[in-house]
């Protein structure tokens, strides 16, 4: 039988869409329904394990999503303070412009890439 006669739906079971067929079209190689058992239950668990590998994937990028979500803002704030004790002329604590400079490109590189990878993850 064609391959484009058998359709797999979505409970993970198979159909023929020409009734009409003779039993010979339906084992053209003298397959009893035992094979052809097989060979669904063979294919059922294939469904089922593209199934399982797609909800763990899933699981796997809200993981990561709740991951930057929370280091962005932890970040952000490590650098405002940092920025601001530099400011702060009674605080002993100085950094070099070149410093200053690498810090908030680095955070703007960091925060950027960040989010295109979350955002190519969903949006896949």
């Amino acid at each position: 039988m064609p391959n484009d006669e058998i359709q797999f739906n979505v409970s993970g079971q198979f159909q023929n869409q020409d009734h009409t067929t003779t039993e010979r079209e339906q084992n053209p190689d003298g397959q009893n329904d035992e094979d052809s058992n097989v060979v669904n239950s063979q294919l059922t668990a294939l469904y089922e394990a593209k199934a399982k590998r797609f909800n763990d994937d899933t699981d796997h990028r809200a993981g990561l999503v709740d991951w930057i979500k929370n280091l962005i803002p932890i970040y952000l704030t490590f650098v405002f303070y940092l920025l601001v004790a530099n400011g702060i002329d009674t605080i002993q604590f100085h950094l070099s412009d070149e410093i200053i400079l690498a810090i908030l490109c680095t955070t703007t590189a960091n925060i950027i890439g960040l989010a295109v990878i979350v955002l190519k993850g969903l949006f896949k």
